[in-house]
């Protein structure tokens, strides 16, 4: 009787040891600095950890845009904007036990370039100073004409539009070249300070 107590408590012990296992959510990235519109490979690493099968997989790229999978399918992505992304894989086995593992990807700043050109005449094509790509947090424009005459200044700018091709009072500018200085923070974090001529052609 003794003995069979004791198997049976034995037997419990190794049943709740088992039932306590958690699974291990684990991946590895490659690379984990990119560029912008680069792949970025995820390999999934999970384990049961002796326990119970994992049921699910749910990974959060950091951007808004998440995948659920019932199989440890190895992932990739690519991102649009510069900045850090929190990549989160989440699993959940089939008792309802989860586990989470981060790894934090960073995407570099592309190399900004201005144009040097615009023709503002209302034919749809090139009318404004614009940037090529959306890259920048925040920034400051400032064109001065060839005299040193501020002929546009703003200040916290969002968006790609640099210039339309007016004055502080909305006056259209004359054909010429202008000075511009722009500087600001981009999505990754870089501080950029850049100046150089921009050419304005058929404005009437």
């Amino acid at each position: 009787m003794v003995l069979k107590l004791t198997l049976i408590i034995i037997g419990l012990i190794i049943s709740l040891s088992n039932f306590a296992q958690t699974p291990v959510a684990d991946f590895s990235a490659s690379p984990l600095a990119a560029c912008v519109g680069e792949e970025i490979a995820f390999t999934n690493a999970s384990s049961s950890n002796g326990g119970s099968e994992i049921q699910e997989y749910v990974w959060d790229f950091g951007d808004g845009t998440s995948l659920f999978s019932e199989s440890n399918e190895n992932q990739a992505t690519s991102y649009g904007v510069s900045g850090q992304y929190p990549i989160i894989l989440t699993i959940t086995d089939n008792i309802g036990c989860t586990d989470s593992y981060e790894v934090l990807i960073n995407i570099n700043d592309p190399l900004i370039w201005v144009p040097n050109v615009f023709t503002p005449n209302g034919d749809g094509a090139n009318d404004l100073f614009n940037l090529p790509y959306e890259g920048f947090k925040t920034f400051n424009i400032l064109i001065l004409n060839r005299w040193g005459n501020v002929m546009w200044d703003k200040t916290d700018q969002t968006g790609i539009l640099l210039w339309d091709s007016t004055d502080n009072v909305s006056e259209k500018c004359k054909d010429g070249v202008y000075f511009y200085k722009l500087s600001g923070t981009m999505f990754g974090g870089t501080q950029q300070d850049l100046h150089g001529f921009v050419a304005v052609i058929d404005s009437e």
